[in-house]
């Protein structure tokens, strides 16, 4: 293995530790009596500064929604008033760009990743989630300067007519071409590729595994979510069988993780922030049917102890969901982990 690989290997290693840890100190931090979280703020931001994306994949509901060809995006005082408030919070660990949309049709994100640096400190982990379409060397160049982390991008397939079938309106070459120049470079960021298991792709996770863990690339394989109900054919996506097996080792860590997280925690630490600052509860809530607040007027502390945040955490925490909520409409809901390899 050359040093670019194992230097990639040990930081996505160190970004699980890292994941695993937030997940324990949010748990920690929840107080069941007050039912309230005694932390100031997220660990995660997750935020969506563009609501556009270029493609229509069936699994994912974007594909249901009304599309616009051009995007919305986020005021950019808007988007400095959120930093600055996570700095004055000081917990936040990660900023993430991508939340319902394909961050890379905002022609600034690369700006919006360096002024999350220079507010928030560089430790803070950024990372952009993308399909690699739009990934052009160029568009990388900015983002690698702008001092980003992480590149994780989808692909969900390892043959092409398989990659076509899934993610309809993205072109599989271009996609190829943009993330081999990347994996190519001799000094960049940690990359990370998605595989999530579909009956439409069963049988390509190990070839995927095995093929981009060679080109130098992390390699992220897991399960389908409902959306919290909000994908309409979500059985029709799902495998009867899991087919490829992870080695029993990564079994039993995960077996293990899902005994301790046995909820979901998203709420409990990550802030969801869409393009006009509205904050949902979750990523799965694409109806935006659970809207804790507004930051565009609204504080941070506001909307993150806010009623509606502690009332779903509670619920997550007691395992008493089945209330008709998204929660309750979500495969996530009873542990994260389990549908994980």
């Amino acid at each position: 293995m050359d040093i670019t690989r194992l230097n990639n290997e040990l930081s996505r290693t160190g970004e699980k530790i890292r994941y695993l840890q937030m997940l324990d100190r949010a748990m920690r931090s929840w107080d069941p009596p007050r039912q309230k979280t005694k932390l100031p703020g997220p660990l995660i931001l997750q935020i969506q500064t563009s609501d556009l994306c270029n493609g229509s994949c069936d699994m994912c509901p974007y594909s249901c929604k009304e599309k616009s060809d051009r995007a919305n995006l986020m005021d950019r005082e808007l988007y400095l008033k959120i930093l600055e408030e996570l700095k004055t919070a000081g917990i936040v660990c990660n900023v993430i760009a991508m939340l319902q949309n394909e961050p890379l049709t905002d022609s600034n994100v690369h700006s919006l990743i360096s002024d999350s640096k220079n507010i928030l400190g560089s430790h803070v982990h950024t990372n952009v989630v993308t399909n690699g379409t739009l990934l052009s060397p160029s568009r990388a160049d900015e983002l690698i300067k702008a001092g980003l982390d992480t590149f994780t991008i989808s692909i969900d397939a390892f043959r092409e007519q398989t990659y076509r079938n899934i993610r309809k309106g993205h072109d599989f070459n271009k996609m190829m071409f943009n993330l081999k120049s990347l994996l190519n470079r001799r000094r960049r960021p940690a990359v990370v590729v998605k595989f999530m298991k579909l009956a439409e792709n069963q049988g390509e996770e190990k070839p995927f595994l095995h093929y981009w863990k060679k080109q130098g690339a992390s390699v992220w394989i897991h399960e389908p979510c409902s959306r919290a109900g909000t994908l309409p054919e979500y059985e029709k996506f799902r495998r009867n069988k899991h087919g490829f097996t992870p080695p029993s080792i990564n079994r039993m860590i995960t077996n293990v993780i899902h005994k301790k997280f046995s909820f979901c925690l998203r709420p409990f630490f990550m802030l969801e922030v869409l393009q006009d600052g509205r904050v949902i509860l979750c990523n799965n809530d694409w109806d935006h049917e659970a809207v804790a607040g507004d930051l565009s007027r609204q504080s941070l502390d506001e909307v993150w102890n806010g009623d509606l945040m502690n009332r779903h955490r509670h619920m997550l925490y007691t395992g008493d969901v089945d209330d008709g909520g998204i929660c309750s409409r979500c495969s996530y809901s009873r542990g994260h982990f389990r549908n994980r390899d």
